[in-house]
């Protein structure tokens, strides 16, 4: 990961390694605008495209929409699960 992604990720306080080749975004635009949720966003997409494995919890359907798959909860059980979305660009 380049340093300035790196800084900007745990600047934004929602980044951790979850092992190798794993991270997790908890809430990852949760206190950003717009213009710097999406370049976090981006920093995911760009993770993930260079193979890691991204669990990132949301409460934001535009970027719960961008993943391969999305586990809905209710009361903390499985309400629904989808696969076969994609973490394309958006």
């Amino acid at each position: 990961m380049r340093p300035l992604r790196a800084w900007l990720l745990r600047m934004a306080g929602m980044f951790r390694k979850a092992g190798r080749d794993r991270e997790l975004a908890d809430e990852p635009t949760g206190n950003l605008d717009s213009k710097n949720s999406e370049a976090v966003i981006d920093l995911l997409r760009q993770l993930h495209a260079d193979g890691a494995t991204i669990c990132m919890v949301t409460h934001d359907p535009r970027y719960a929409s961008i993943a391969d798959r999305t586990i809905h909860l209710f009361d903390g059980h499985i309400a629904e699960e989808t696969v076969g979305t994609r973490m394309a660009s958006g």
